[in-house]
């Protein structure tokens, strides 16, 4: 799931390394104790950090859904599961108006390795 060749290993890289920093950003949030702060924290990051970060995403991802290649791999899946955990955190879908990053997730959520493990996992606050 790492990619066919290097340069498709390094796009996956690449895409991951994104999608992480984003995470790194939301840390900030996390870690305010005032919850009104919060909440704007929360407001400002999804306009100001989210938003524009899905319109580069959207234009590395391709028109089949994929962000390498033209299978599955580990950068489909992190985007994936980051998009989950930021969309449930900002209460909103990220995802939103972008056509090939909604194919990214419907073809992360149609392998049935994946679906099996989403349909039976364990119910967590994370």
């Amino acid at each position: 799931m790492a990619g066919q060749t290097d340069l498709e290993q390094a796009r996956a890289d690449m895409i991951v390394d994104g999608v992480e920093d984003l995470g790194t950003k939301m840390n900030e949030i996390f870690k305010e104790k005032d919850e009104s702060k919060k909440e704007e924290k929360k407001k400002e990051f999804a306009e100001n950090t989210i938003r524009p970060a899905m319109v580069h995403f959207e234009k590395l991802a391709s028109s089949d859904g994929y962000f390498v290649g033209n299978s599955l791999t580990w950068a489909d899946v992190a985007f994936y599961s980051k998009m989950l955990f930021l969309g449930g955190e900002i209460g909103d879908d990220p995802l939103k108006g972008h056509v090939n990053l909604n194919k990214v997730r419907d073809n992360v959520t149609s392998n049935p390795g994946i679906a099996k493990w989403v349909k039976e996992r364990p119910e967590t606050p994370w």
